[in-house]
C-alpha cells in the first residue's frame, strides 16, 4: 500500500509515543509515564482504525457500511472500558461512560460551533437529521435513569404474612436487591440494542446519502485496510490495558480521582479521532456533517456501547449494571437538554459553541473536586 505523504493525517506522527509506551513497560517507568504515553499512543491508534473502518465500508453496500461505521464507531472507548471492567474498576467504566456522552454533547459540539462560527459567522444545518439523533439522545438519558430510579427506590407492599397472623393489612417496605437490579439492567440493556440497531436500520432507509457521515482524506483499498483495522485492533486492546492497568498508580501519586479520569481524560483520549474530524468539518461549514458525528457518536454510545458492556461483564469476574450515580444522570440530562435548546432553531454561532464549552469546564471542574478514593 502506497503512502500518500502529502495528504497523510498529522496525528499519525503521534504512533512515536507507542515504541516509548512499550519501553516504559518494560522498564517499569512510574504509573503516570505510562498512563500519559498510553493515551498519546492511542490516538493515533483510534484515527487508524476509524479511516480503515471508513475504507472497507466506502467499498461495501451501503447497508453493510452503515452497520461497519456503527460497530467499529467507538471500538477504542469499548476496548477501554472492558479491560477496566476486567480489572474490577467498574466506577471508572461507568465514568467513562458518561464523560464520552459529556464530551460528545458538550466539548465537541461547542469547540465545532465556537471555531465554526468565528470562521463563517451563524451556521445553518438541516434540522431533519439532528432532530433524529436528538430523541435517541432522550431515549438514552431515559435509559440511564430509569434503572437508578428503581434501584435506589423503596416500593410500599402488603405483608402477607402479617396479614396471616392479625386480619390486618400491614406495609411493608421492600427495595430491589442486587440480582433483580443485574436482570432489571441485562433486560434494558437489550432493549437499548435492539433500539440501536433499529435506528441504524431507519437511517438506510429514510436519510439522504449527503446526510450520511463523509469519509475524510484518501481510502485505502480492501485488504490493506482489512490488515490495519484488524492490526490498529489488536495493538488498542493491548494498549488499553496497559492504560487501565496504570491508573491505580495514577490515582495514588496525583489528586486525580478514579471518577475525574474515567469522566474527563479517558473519553478526550478515546474520542480525540473523532473530535478532530467533527472540528475539521466544521471549519469547513459541513455543521450537518459535524453534528451527525458528535450526536452520533454519543447515542453510539448510549445505546450500543454502555448495554453492550453490560451483556459482556456477564461473562467477566465483575458483573455491570446500569445503575448510574445522580451526577453522572444529571450531568447527562442537563447537557442533552442545553444541546436541544441550542439546536432547536437549526442555527448555530460562536456564542452558543462558547456556552456549551463552559457548561463543560463546570462539570469538568465539579468532577474534579471530588475525594479521591470515592
Amino acid at each position: 500500500m502506497k503512502i500518500d505523504w502529502k495528504h497523510l493525517d498529522k496525528s499519525y506522527f503521534l504512533l512515536i509515543f507507542l515504541p516509548a509506551f512499550v519501553v516504559s513497560m518494560y522498564m517499569h517507568a512510574a504509573p503516570l509515564v505510562q498512563f500519559i504515553l498510553a493515551c498519546a499512543a492511542i490516538i493515533p491508534l483510534a484515527k487508524l482504525l476509524g479511516h480503515a473502518t471508513e475504507s472497507i465500508a466506502e467499498q461495501t453496500t451501503e447497508n453493510l457500511g452503515g452497520l461497519l461505521n456503527a460497530t467499529f464507531g467507538n471500538a477504542t472507548e469499548l476496548l477501554i472500558a472492558f479491560f477496566a471492567l476486567k480489572a474490577g474498576h467498574l466506577s471508572l467504566v461507568k465514568a467513562s461512560l458518561t464523560g464520552s456522552l459529556l464530551a460528545n454533547v458538550l466539548l465537541l459540539a461547542g469547540l465545532a460551533m465556537f471555531l465554526g462560527g468565528r470562521k463563517f459567522g451563524p451556521q445553518q444545518f438541516s434540522m431533519r437529521i439532528v432532530g433524529r439523533q436528538m430523541v435517541l439522545c432522550a431515549v438514552a438519558v431515559s435509559a440511564m435513569l430509569i434503572p437508578a430510579l428503581f434501584a435506589s427506590s423503596s416500593f410500599e407492599m402488603e405483608d402477607p404474612q402479617a396479614m396471616a397472623e392479625g386480619g390486618e393489612i400491614v406495609m411493608q417496605s421492600v427495595k430491589m436487591s442486587t440480582a433483580d437490579v443485574e436482570k432489571m439492567s441485562i433486560f434494558i440493556a437489550i432493549v437499548m440494542i435492539l433500539t440501536y440497531f433499529t435506528a441504524v436500520f431507519h437511517s438506510f432507509k429514510h436519510v439522504p446519502k449527503q446526510e450520511a457521515k463523509e469519509v475524510e482524506g484518501h481510502h485505502w483499498s480492501m485488504w490493506p485496510s482489512i490488515a490495519l483495522l484488524a492490526g490498529s485492533t489488536l495493538v488498542i486492546a493491548w494498549v488499553s490495558e496497559g492504560l487501565v492497568h496504570s491508573v491505580e498508580g495514577v490515582i495514588a501519586t496525583t489528586n486525580m480521582s478514579e471518577l475525574f479520569i474515567g469522566i474527563v481524560i479517558i473519553p478526550i483520549i478515546g474520542n480525540a479521532a473523532e473530535h478532530i474530524t467533527a472540528v475539521t468539518v466544521a471549519l469547513k461549514n459541513k455543521m450537518d456533517l459535524s453534528f451527525s458525528i458528535a450526536i452520533g457518536s454519543s447515542t453510539q454510545i448510549a445505546l450500543f456501547v454502555a448495554p453492550l458492556l453490560v451483556l459482556m461483564s456477564l461473562f467477566t469476574k465483575y458483573h455491570m449494571d446500569l445503575v448510574f450515580t445522580v451526577p453522572e444522570i444529571a450531568s447527562v440530562g442537563m447537557a442533552t437538554l442545553i444541546l436541544s435548546i441550542i439546536v432547536s432553531d437549526g442555527k448555530t454561532n460562536w456564542f452558543e459553541g462558547v456556552s456549551l464549552l463552559a457548561v463543560y469546564l463546570i462539570l469538568a471542574g465539579a468532577f474534579y473536586f471530588v475525594p479521591v478514593g470515592h
